[in-house]
């Protein structure tokens, strides 16, 4: 969990969902001897796209992890999930909504000699 340091939690604000590919770096919780990278969903509460992609980058570096690639990033709203009633996402979206932190999910980490 990373604080927020833009904006606080705000009914103004919007709630914003990342599907990313992270690569840990040394310092990580995920060990970069043991772990190549890691799947991860991660939930924003923000004005914009453009400050919840500045947060989402801002809170990988203090996890000491670096973006490898962005399968999605959108406002919750403007999508249609494949299990909206999905206890976890919902749990950590409005946790996210709550705290006006950035909330990652589970990581799913591969190791140097597995296929991503």
């Amino acid at each position: 969990m990373i604080e927020n340091i833009m904006s606080p939690a705000s009914k103004d604000n919007r709630s914003f969902v990342g599907c990313i590919e992270v690569r840990p770096l040394d310092g990580c919780q995920l060990a970069p001897q043991e772990y190549a990278g890691a799947a991860v969903r991660c939930y924003i509460h923000a004005l914009s796209l453009e400050e919840a992609m500045i947060r989402m980058n801002e809170g990988l570096a203090e996890e000491f992890m670096e973006l490898v690639k962005i399968d999605f990033f959108v406002d919750e709203e403007s999508v249609e999930w494949e299990n909206p009633d999905d206890p976890t996402g919902i749990k950590l979206s409005d946790e996210a909504r709550a705290t006006g932190d950035v909330i990652f999910g589970e990581f799913r980490g591969w190791g140097h000699d597995e296929a991503e």
